[in-house]
């Protein structure tokens, strides 16, 4: 996310949320390399995390009904951290700034969530992104435009192109006098978003 790679895992067990911890708060004060694991709880959640050379990981668990608990571990990788995150060639404007990206592989799918806020208007920003994604050889397939409060506007689209997919939300709201829009670029190819 933004930049830095991460890993995240459910998982359901049968012990319980003191059994997972005590596992882990052992194993990892065991490690030469790392730091004291950090603990703690908030709204049900209990968790430990701990840095470990440039590897920070963390289990977050909570009791699961009728017995066991669950929870997610992850992983983050501040060794390979990318400053330059957004897909390739990414259309940018000014006024409009990217708040978040998220990238993810999965098989053979490259998928990149990029969420950004504008100040310009909703018809500029809608404008603006048909005409490039049309210029880069996207075709729109679906469209769907609503207003499904006052004061809010929203469109929905899907563009293809060959291996490649973008499902994008676009909705400005009067109560903020911005626009936020959501891009997700699924490609089965190299180099997507050229």
């Amino acid at each position: 996310m933004n930049g830095l790679p991460s890993r995240i895992e459910h998982f359901e067990s049968e012990l319980s949320p003191d059994e997972v911890l005590d596992h882990y708060r052992s194993r990892w004060s065991r490690s030469a390399n790392s730091l004291v694991p950090r603990e703690t709880s908030a709204a049900g959640w209990r968790s430990i995390a701990m840095l470990q050379d440039r590897y920070q990981m963390v289990v977050q668990v909570r009791s699961r009904s009728p017995q066991g608990s669950e929870g997610m571990l992850s992983v983050a990788d501040f060794g390979d951290f990318k400053a330059d995150y957004l897909p390739r060639n990414w259309p940018t404007w000014p006024n409009t700034r990217v708040t978040q990206v998220t990238e993810s592989l999965d098989g053979p799918k490259h998928s990149w969530l990029v969420s950004m806020v504008s100040d310009d208007g909703f018809e500029l920003n809608l404008r603006r992104f048909r005409d490039e994604w049309a210029r880069r050889g996207f075709a729109l397939t679906q469209e769907h435009a609503s207003q499904p409060a006052p004061g809010v506007r929203a469109w929905v689209g899907v563009f293809d192109r060959a291996d490649e997919a973008i499902d994008m939300t676009i909705a400005w709201r009067e109560s903020d006098r911005r626009t936020f829009i959501s891009a997700n670029l699924v490609s089965t190819t190299q180099g997507a978003a050229r």
